[in-house]
Protein backbone atom coordinates (compact mmCIF):
# COMPACT_ATOMS: atom_id res chain seq x y z
CA UNK A 1 0.00 0.00 0.00
CA UNK A 2 3.47 2.02 0.52
CA UNK A 3 3.67 2.04 -3.19
CA UNK A 4 0.16 2.89 -3.71
CA UNK A 5 0.14 6.09 -1.86
CA UNK A 6 3.97 7.12 -2.62
CA UNK A 7 2.46 7.31 -6.67
CA UNK A 8 -0.72 9.64 -5.49
CA UNK A 9 1.68 11.84 -3.78
CA UNK A 10 3.90 11.55 -6.61
CA UNK A 11 0.90 13.39 -8.94
CA UNK A 12 0.40 15.87 -6.40
CA UNK A 13 -2.38 14.02 -4.73
CA UNK A 14 -2.98 13.05 -1.10
CA UNK A 15 -2.81 9.35 -0.84
CA UNK A 16 -2.95 9.13 3.17
CA UNK A 17 -7.39 8.21 2.84
CA UNK A 18 -6.93 6.08 0.05
CA UNK A 19 -8.91 2.42 0.83
CA UNK A 20 -6.75 -0.51 0.25
CA UNK A 21 -6.73 -1.69 -3.45
CA UNK A 22 -5.41 -5.32 -2.00
CA UNK A 23 -7.60 -5.57 1.00
CA UNK A 24 -6.63 -9.54 0.96
CA UNK A 25 -3.02 -8.78 1.49
CA UNK A 26 -4.01 -8.08 5.03
CA UNK A 27 -1.37 -5.14 6.25
CA UNK A 28 -0.82 -5.00 10.03
CA UNK A 29 -0.27 -0.82 9.83
CA UNK A 30 -4.01 -0.91 9.69
CA UNK A 31 -4.22 -2.60 13.24
CA UNK A 32 -1.81 -0.06 14.55
CA UNK A 33 -4.28 2.35 13.31
CA UNK A 34 -7.51 0.32 14.50
CA UNK A 35 -5.67 0.49 18.13
CA UNK A 36 -4.39 3.73 18.35
CA UNK A 37 -7.80 5.14 17.33
CA UNK A 38 -9.09 2.71 19.92
CA UNK A 39 -7.09 3.93 22.68
CA UNK A 40 -7.86 7.84 22.12
CA UNK A 41 -11.39 7.04 21.81
CA UNK A 42 -12.01 5.07 25.13
CA UNK A 43 -9.38 7.93 26.87
CA UNK A 44 -11.99 10.71 25.15
CA UNK A 45 -8.81 12.31 23.30
CA UNK A 46 -10.51 14.02 20.59
CA UNK A 47 -7.54 16.04 19.68
CA UNK A 48 -6.00 12.54 18.81
CA UNK A 49 -8.63 11.20 17.31
CA UNK A 50 -8.43 14.37 14.73
CA UNK A 51 -5.09 13.81 13.94
CA UNK A 52 -5.59 10.05 13.31
CA UNK A 53 -8.11 11.28 11.13
CA UNK A 54 -5.54 12.33 8.12
CA UNK A 55 -5.17 8.88 7.26
CA UNK A 56 -7.35 6.01 6.30
CA UNK A 57 -6.80 2.66 7.78
CA UNK A 58 -6.07 1.47 4.90
CA UNK A 59 -3.18 3.82 4.07
CA UNK A 60 -1.47 3.80 7.66
CA UNK A 61 1.86 2.76 7.31
CA UNK A 62 5.11 2.37 9.89
CA UNK A 63 6.49 6.37 9.28
CA UNK A 64 2.95 7.66 9.84
CA UNK A 65 2.88 5.69 13.21
CA UNK A 66 6.16 7.18 13.98
CA UNK A 67 4.29 10.72 13.62
CA UNK A 68 1.50 9.83 15.92
CA UNK A 69 3.65 8.68 18.43
CA UNK A 70 5.51 11.87 18.08
CA UNK A 71 2.48 13.90 18.36
CA UNK A 72 1.55 11.66 21.69
CA UNK A 73 4.42 12.57 23.16
CA UNK A 74 4.73 16.22 22.44
CA UNK A 75 1.14 16.44 23.90
CA UNK A 76 1.77 14.52 26.92
CA UNK A 77 -0.02 11.31 25.96
CA UNK A 78 2.53 8.89 26.70
CA UNK A 79 2.97 10.06 30.48
CA UNK A 80 -0.63 9.71 30.81
CA UNK A 81 -0.40 6.30 29.77
CA UNK A 82 2.76 5.93 32.01
CA UNK A 83 0.81 7.30 34.77
CA UNK A 84 3.65 9.39 35.56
Amino acid sequence: MLGVRWLYEELGKDGRQLKNPFPWLGVCSEGVYEYLYYVADRMNWVDLMNYLNQWSPDMFHSVDTRKVLDYMVRNNYARILMGT
